[in-house]
């Protein structure tokens, strides 16, 4: 599917196809094309190529309205001279309703509304109850807080029974604490309701709590799709590995030298990556992927000084000058009761040693894609223990 506005492609040769009940993120960089494909999908936009089905059913060309899905806006787009109970209600009064019967006082007593209406007000109250919103339904928009404005959305969404939740950046305009509460709910209601979900953010942390499958989309198309877990451990792409992580990953200019062996910068990593040819490429460490070791006991990789400690509470992210293995700083993330058994490394030019988990290790080609390097200690490749430089 592609889509421009202008001269300006939007979005190019895009393919996705999400399961029944699935919980598919969006995920991506403002820009990136997200909301612009959940517009598609939800009918508000027209493709210029390709086409949208739900099931056996294409939907290109149907109205919104005639659209099996319900969308949630980052703006709420609630009606602010109207109660929560109307604002629910709209979805249905527009389906079930003729203009008459819409009108405000007599609209009830026209050709046979009263049950219509009963039958609205039922299923108003029953969303409400899930939500939590039974003390609000007499209220407006302008009397709820930013988590109840949100959670009205949602239910005028629900209210219409849709096949797919399409939610655009429903959390964005949230505290922090209120943001996790209603991811919360949103997973709860994705549990409670089993209806396919499609949820756009930028926020990587968003995506990797709540999806079954992350769709990352770079440039206007999808770089990636797959687990949560596959994404974070392997990222198709270097842009996909440095968007994912709540703490950026390392990413280490490398050559591969005789027998596989990693060099930044003329020191040795301690890796090897046998089945690589010879060449320039960059290394992706996470930082939780690198461990703090003792010099005396032997096994460490390489050194770098301390710059700052940041204690996070259950974690500490160690941050290391990297300007001798010619990067910028590099970060390992530690456990509290880790890092505390190892005071000497809590100054400012402390000496950390270091040790690179090789399993974990990413490698990139020139172009930033990934290849399936193999990655092994080198001392252990070598049949004995790794000397580490000073």
């Amino acid at each position: 599917m592609g889509k421009r506005f202008g001269n300006v492609e939007i979005l190019r040769d895009v393919s996705l196809e999400v399961e029944s009940g699935e919980f598919v993120t969006l995920l991506g960089p403002s820009g990136c094309g997200k909301s612009t494909l959940l517009r598609l999908i939800a009918g508000l936009d027209t493709p210029d190529t390709g086409e949208i089905r739900i099931g056996s059913v294409p939907l290109n060309g149907l109205a919104p309205k005639m659209r099996d899905v319900a969308m949630v806006f980052q703006s709420y787009a609630l009606y602010p001279h109207m109660s929560v109970r109307q604002n629910i209600a709209i979805p249905l009064m527009m389906n079930r309703l003729s203009f008459l019967q819409r009108l405000p006082l007599i609209g009830r007593h026209i050709g046979g509304a009263r049950a219509i209406w009963s039958g609205i007000d039922k299923d108003v109250q029953a969303v409400a109850t899930q939500l939590e919103l039974d003390a609000f339904l007499e209220r407006r928009p302008s009397q709820l807080s930013g988590g109840q404005r949100q959670r009205v959305a949602v239910g005028r969404a629900m209210v219409r029974q849709p096949a797919v939740f399409l939610m655009d950046e429903p959390l964005s305009n949230l505290d922090a604490r209120l943001r996790l509460q209603l991811r919360d709910e949103i997973s709860e209601l994705h549990r409670r309701t089993g209806i396919t979900f499609i949820f756009v953010t930028h926020d990587q942390t968003e995506a990797m709590a709540l999806s079954d499958r992350i769709a990352v989309m770079d440039e206007g198309r999808i770089v990636q799709f797959g687990s949560p877990d596959d994404i974070y451990r392997r990222p198709a792409r270097l842009s996909v590995a440095r968007f994912i992580g709540a703490t950026p990953i390392n990413i280490l200019p490398v050559d591969v030298e005789e027998r596989g062996d990693l060099v930044a910068a003329g020191v040795q990593l301690g890796l090897r990556a046998p089945s690589v040819g010879n060449g320039s490429y960059r290394l992706g460490v996470r930082p939780e992927s690198i461990e703090l070791v003792s010099a005396e006991g032997g096994g460490a990789h390489f050194a770098l000084p301390v710059v700052r400690t940041e204690r996070l509470g259950a974690e500490v992210i160690l941050r290391l000058d990297g300007a001798r293995l010619g990067s910028g700083p590099v970060r390992v993330q530690l456990r509290t009761e880790t890092f505390n058994t190892q005071p000497k490394y809590s100054r400012s030019g402390d000496i950390a040693w270091l040790r690179i988990t090789c399993a974990d290790a990413l490698l990139f080609d020139s172009l930033g894609v990934r290849i399936d390097a193999g990655i092994v200690d080198a001392g252990v490749a070598a049949g004995g223990s790794h000397a580490a430089f000073r």
